[in-house]
């Protein structure tokens, strides 16, 4: 059997291990927290080969950069590199089996110390926009950004995990179940693993009980879909902590430098006036002794000043001399040259896509610079985990798509797809507040078309053929057509339509002829091509009000869709507010759903997924149920507003759902089509816009395009732009991978 062969069989045996009680997955937790800039199977793999391992890295680097040589018989830790058309294994060194020449340096991993505890709390608080109930500790401030983080990304995480879950214990647990237990098991891991990293002890908050649902993840098929969460977003808060901790050591240092300078400098001067007076006093006394004699027997230089000593060069020589000692002392059997091949099946140690280059290091210098390295000594390959940032997805990512249902129940959008951290940079230049670039775009452009107003119109018929397709998200078209069911201000149904096609694009061919379309804050604009971004004159710009009112009144003339449609619309809205409700009952505290819910509905809440949500579809069509159940959620949602912690998970928000239930049991009056009418089928393309909006992401990872900014300013040649590029994306794919697009993948 090949050696790969094994690994293999490795990874597949040590994710039923560390499964295998809440005792093995925290031991492997313990390893994963030292090692967090690994990916999980790096992590899975170092753990079942060298589980006490504190930093990696290849030999290369060891040798090349660190001047550390890999003992004599030491063991590669193996690892699969599939970052090729082919898997292979590369290899990597604890620093535990290397050993220090002349030269040599050791890694920097930063420790945090009790006394800056306080300042982490505040930036974490200040960072991650932390309730004061949430920063009585650290460990509190801990969870709460575990929580948090896990609860914005838990959909990206969840993603195909029901496919893989055949043959394991996770098989015979509904929907419901599964979900809230990988989030109760993700949030207490990202949690452990950072405790354990920052010093601290994550048994204090919780116990060996949190985890027993990890033995349900007892293939790794299942098993990686938690690891990756706990240790990407773990990864992700580390690095944050990491920089503050260093950033904070180099402010403590340079105090310390300036109390120190400041303290030679006034012993100078005191040393100064001391000698000044001493001056005057012997040569008081030398004229007095110069009248019978000479200046011998003082211990004033014949300079008048301080004895001057010799200088000590004997402590040079004598460091240099233990250097060289202690290397003499080497044992037999150590490496006396750099070791090439330290294992015959060793094949050339490439960096693992998932090992994320050209990022910033924690100390802020550029990704493979250890700390304290001389200028000048480049590093043209990261070490391997051990100096490597890789930065998660944005927190945003989450709530790009509500939870798999359509509801609209979150209103979290951001203006030209700035980042969290990119918007809180914008935000400090405290700069007035301007038009957004797409309305300033909008108002030229505006402008630039009125002049030519009419001359190449896009035509009526092909806007309304647009709107009927709806925004990107599934069941768009029905939650569309049942808003409008309701009596509404106008108003009320722009914002409803603009929350609902948030930001995104699509193209069509209508006719013999190629359009565009691109939706976001500022409206809609449609364009002949592919793309609405060179175009001034040929395209359509719609406002919200524009969009809404012209879809109510395609709704009013029977237009807008097929009556099968419209009559869906009702069903979709029941079915959609089901699984709201109950994804909420599963993120309340314990006890809460007692007292939201009938004592004759709890029992059906407690079976299984699809039984729940049919259940709760039959008793919303109630009106007497709907109506009871309207006033406890009202009492849930001041609850809420005055105790948070009634939510396990603020995903579904009281609140918000209290406001859509009560707008779910106004009356509706449905639509009737017109006589014949029938949608057409119009093929569609991606847009050059949508492809744009997705490169200009910068990748999955966090700080991506910055990354990418910063990269192409210092090197202008294709061949490595490409390179970088491919690095940045790496293997692998994504959901969602359009602006605002359900149905739509990255590979």
């Amino acid at each position: 059997m090949s050696k790969l062969q094994d690994i293999r069989e490795l990874a597949q045996e040590h994710a039923v291990s560390v499964s295998s009680s809440p005792r093995d997955w925290m031991d492997y937790m313990d390893t994963a927290s030292r090692l967090y800039r690994y990916s999980f199977s790096d992590q899975l793999l170092i753990h079942a080969q060298h589980p006490e391992a504190t930093a990696c890295a290849s030999l290369e680097l060891w040798n090349e950069k660190m001047f550390r040589w890999v003992n004599c018989g030491a063991r590669g830790i193996a690892l699969l590199d599939e970052t090729g058309q082919h898997t292979r294994l590369r290899y990597v060194f604890d620093i535990s089996d290397t050993h220090m020449v002349a030269g040599g340096r050791s890694p920097y991993l930063w420790k945090m110390q009790e006394h800056q505890r306080e300042e982490i709390l505040t930036h974490l608080a200040e960072v991650y926009a932390l309730e004061e109930k949430d920063t009585a500790t650290l460990q509190d401030a801990l969870m709460a950004v575990a929580r948090e983080m896990v609860a914005d990304s838990l959909e990206e995480y969840l993603d195909g995990l029901e496919y893989a879950a055949e043959g394991t214990y996770l098989e015979d647990l509904d929907e419901v179940t599964i979900r809230s237990d990988f989030r109760q098991l993700a949030t207490d891991s990202v949690y452990y693993m950072l405790s354990r990293r920052c010093g601290l002890e994550p048994m204090e908050l919780l116990e060996e009980e949190d985890f027993m649902h990890i033995t349900d993840y007892n293939r790794l098929s299942v098993l990686t879909f938690l690891g990756n969460a706990a240790s990407q977003l773990s990864e992700s808060i580390l690095i944050d902590i990491g920089k503050t901790v260093h950033k904070i050591s180099l402010e403590e240092v340079r105090k310390e430098v300036e109390i120190s300078n400041e303290r030679n400098y006034n012993n100078f001067n005191t040393l100064m006036r001391e000698n000044k007076n001493q001056d005057v006093e012997n040569n008081k006394e030398e004229n007095i002794e110069n009248e019978g004699g000479t200046d011998y027997g003082t211990d004033i230089s014949s300079q008048g000043g301080l004895p001057v000593p010799e200088p000590d060069r004997r402590g040079g020589r004598s460091d240099n001399r233990e250097i060289r000692d202690a290397s003499e002392e080497i044992p037999e059997g150590t490496q006396e040259q750099p070791v090439s091949e330290p294992v015959p099946d060793r094949k050339a140690e490439q960096p693992s896509g998932r090992n994320r280059e050209g990022s910033t290091g924690e100390d802020g210098q550029p990704d493979g610079e250890i700390a304290e390295e001389p200028s000048g000594t480049g590093q043209g390959s990261r070490p391997d985990g051990l100096d490597s940032t890789y930065e998660r997805t944005d927190g945003n990512s989450g709530r790009e798509h509500l939870d798999g249902i359509g509801i609209q129940l979150v209103e979290d959008t951001r203006e030209d797809g700035l980042s969290k951290a990119e918007e809180e940079i914008a935000s400090a230049l405290s700069l007035p507040e301007y038009p957004t670039a797409n309305e300033q775009r909008r108002q030229i452009e505006e402008r630039a078309a009125a002049l030519y107003a009419g001359e190449i119109p896009i035509p009526e018929s092909v806007v309304d053929e647009i709107l009927r397709t709806g925004g990107n998200r599934a069941g768009s078209q029905l939650r569309i057509i049942y808003n409008f069911m309701s009596e509404q201000a106008p108003e009320e149904y722009t914002e409803f339509v603009k929350r609902e096609y948030r930001k995104g694009g699509k193209g069509f061919q209508i006719d013999g002829s190629e359009y565009s379309v691109w939706f976001d804050e500022t409206g809609m604009q449609i364009a002949v091509g592919h793309t609405v971004t060179d175009q001034i004159l040929d395209k359509a710009f719609l406002s919200w009000e524009d969009v809404s009112g012209r879809i109510h009144q395609l709704l009013d003339q029977g237009e807008y869709a097929p009556q099968s449609v419209l009559d869906a619309a009702r069903n979709n809205a029941v079915k959609e507010h089901a699984q709201a409700l109950a994804y909420m009952k599963g993120d309340m505290a314990e006890g809460v759903a007692e007292i939201v819910f009938d004592e004759e509905d709890l029992p059906h809440l407690h079976s299984i997924y699809p039984e729940i949500t049919d259940y709760l579809e039959e008793k919303l069509e109630d009106p007497q149920w709907l109506s009871e159940l309207n006033e406890r959620l009202d009492a849930l949602a001041e609850a809420y507003e005055e105790n948070h912690s009634i939510m396990r998970f603020h995903y579904y928000n009281p609140i918000n759902i209290s406001k859509q239930f009560q707008k779910f049991a106004d009356e509706v009056i449905p639509y009737q089509a017109r006589d014949g009418f029938a949608w057409k089928d119009h093929p569609m393309f991606i847009t050059q816009d949508e492809i744009d909006v997705f490169l200009a992401g910068g990748g999955a990872y966090s700080q991506g395009r910055l990354r990418t900014y910063s990269f192409y300013l210092l090197h202008e040649d294709e061949r490595s732009r490409t390179g970088f590029i491919k690095e940045q994306y790496g293997i692998g794919g994504s959901s969602h991978a359009l602006s605002g697009a359900d149905d739509s993948h990255a590979n």
